[in-house]
């Protein structure tokens, strides 16, 4: 009996002194601090390439890849299958003309990945839009549209159910125009904002419900400003006193683990490879090891089937074609 009594207490003291320290390492792990993350997917995959455009498409589970340079313009429609982790190119009969430096965003509430504008080469520039619904891409004739233009910025808005698009480069020069798309045409916003530029990031933010722009250049200058758009106002610059160095063509994306909008890449006096992280008042860059190596011209979304921030190719001094994950 008094045998009994003695394992009784040992395993007594064994659950309530083991378990808590189990409990916190699996807490701790839940909770442990976001970073990038290589993913190595089975061949095939998109070539290297720069200058392409991704968005997520969250009723299929899917990220399109549209086009980009590579020696030439690209044509190649791709879909990062977020289940399996693998790319898989689509071949539809139609398909837009070979280009690099346009948009894509996704529709949420119609449903379809949105693509306007881009270049095939320095004669030829798009303002064509065209819609992408997972078996085809159909070109539409709206009554409005901008000017052709590639490098611009642009993102979707839930809240209005509108593709928001800044800037960009018509002919070579600079562009400072506000435009919406809002499923049947485009409209100009009359509106101020930032100066005329191209390349600049943009993302929306979800939890405090504003457009945020950072960064890009024009003819003279880099930017390393940070601009909000709350719904259909003006561009408001925010002013902080940390943040990135000046740079073009950054990406940025939301990250809802954070509630915050993160920045990554870019080329100013170098190709920046820091990760820096938005929460509306300040940037706050953080190192993070691995990390990919110093790129512009590269694309990212939110994946909410992994829960991370996915970011394929780019350039740093020689086109590149890794997959990476910020989770």
């Amino acid at each position: 009996m008094k045998k009994l009594f003695v394992i009784f207490v040992f395993l007594t003291l064994f659950v309530a002194t083991t378990l808590p320290v189990l409990a916190g390492r699996v807490n701790a792990d839940r909770l442990a601090a976001p970073g990038w993350h290589e993913l190595f997917p089975p061949a095939p995959s998109p070539s290297p390439r720069t200058d392409h455009a991704m968005a997520y498409d969250t009723a299929r589970g899917v990220a399109v890849l549209f086009g980009g340079y590579d020696n030439e313009a690209l044509d190649d429609t791709w879909e990062w299958q977020s289940q399996s982790q693998t790319w898989v190119e689509r071949q539809p009969a139609t398909r837009p003309p070979a280009r690099n430096g346009h948009i894509l965003v996704y529709d949420e509430a119609r449903g379809v990945t949105v693509l306007f504008g881009g270049r095939a080469s320095a004669f030829e520039e798009f303002n064509d839009t065209w819609l992408w619904d997972g078996l085809t891409w159909t070109p539409l004739s709206p009554d409005e549209t901008p000017s052709t233009r590639w490098l611009a910025a642009a993102a979707y808005d839930p809240e209005r159910a509108v593709v928001v698009l800044f800037g960009g480069l018509h002919t070579g020069v600079d562009q400072d125009d506000t435009w919406e798309w809002n499923g049947a045409t485009w409209s100009e916003q009359l509106i101020s904002g930032p100066i005329y530029r191209c390349c600049a990031a943009m993302a929306y933010d979800r939890r405090r419900q504003v457009m945020v722009l950072f960064g890009g250049a024009n003819l003279f200058d880099h930017f390393n400003d940070t601009w909000e758009r709350a719904g259909d106002g003006d561009w408001q610059e925010i002013s902080t006193s940390q943040k990135p160095a000046p740079r073009e063509r950054a990406v940025a994306a939301y990250y809802p683990r954070l509630r915050q909008v993160l920045l990554f890449g870019g080329l100013g006096d170098t190709y920046y490879d820091d990760t820096a992280i938005w929460n509306g008042q300040t940037w706050r860059s953080r190192p993070f090891n691995p990390h990919p190596e110093g790129r512009c011209c590269t694309a990212m979304v939110y994946d909410p089937v992994i829960r991370g921030v996915l970011l394929f190719g780019g350039s740093g001094g020689g086109w590149l074609d890794d997959t990476w994950v910020f989770k």
